[in-house]
């Protein structure tokens, strides 16, 4: 009896090697394709992180000019008649903000912050406006006075609202990139390093160092009194 011819393995034939060696290719390929986009996505990430970084140092200088006015801004009161400097005080802040208002829109915004950007400049543009209304308070009688700096203290406060939108985006894309928050405040916060007034030192109380003795004391009972 004749053996049967033993069948050669499927991958040994012209078939089966054809569609091996395409099998490699594409490995291959597919190896390749990951590290060149994994370089391109980290070559993309770090321009985003130092896109974001430049932006928020431009955002922090902005900030440094706008909040000396606008934290004078927030000291006016509006109860009672206005401060009898509050004209030429806002005049300077009207200045000083319109250029800060010309600086916003300047900025070259980071990579996607384009909405951001806008919101930082309209709300510069909106103390623009609360400026110029205190300025118009400063010139009004008396009786019309309390509603314009209810409408000056109005705008103040959505020009803020608005910068704490922006302030809110810029953080929110920092994280997606892996940085830490912005640390950015709103304009009419006193800085970071910002030091508090001193305290006024007490005057003394009539009778020198007799003043911290208790009623009744005698002068020259204390030091009886550290001999029991």
């Amino acid at each position: 009896m004749v053996a049967g011819r033993r069948r050669t393995p499927w991958y040994r034939t012209q078939t089966g090697v054809l569609l091996g060696s395409i099998a490699a290719l594409v490995t291959v390929g597919l190896v390749i394709y990951g590290v060149m986009n994994a370089r391109t996505t980290a070559a993309e990430s770090s321009r985003l992180r130092t896109s974001l970084t430049r932006y928020t140092g431009e955002i922090r200088s902005l900030l440094e000019s706008v909040r000396p006015p606008v934290a004078a801004m927030v000291a006016v009161p509006t109860e009672g008649p206005p401060p009898e400097e509050l004209f030429t005080q806002a005049e300077s802040w009207v200045k000083e903000l319109e250029a800060a208002a010309t600086r916003a829109q300047a900025i070259p915004p980071a990579s996607g912050q384009q909405e951001a950007q806008r919101i930082f400049a309209q709300a510069t543009a909106l103390y623009v406006d609360a400026a110029r209304t205190f300025s118009d308070a400063a010139l009004a009688n008396e009786a019309s006075q309390k509603p314009i700096l209810l409408r000056a203290a109005a705008q103040r406060d959505h020009a803020t609202a608005f910068w704490q939108v922006g302030v809110s985006l810029l953080d929110s894309a920092r994280s997606e990139a892996g940085l830490a928050p912005s640390g950015l405040s709103s304009p009419g916060e006193p800085s970071a390093g910002a030091q508090p007034p001193p305290q006024a030192t007490p005057s003394p109380s009539p009778g020198g160092d007799d003043g911290g003795r208790k009623n009744g004391d005698k002068p020259g009972g204390g030091d009886k009194g550290g001999d029991d």
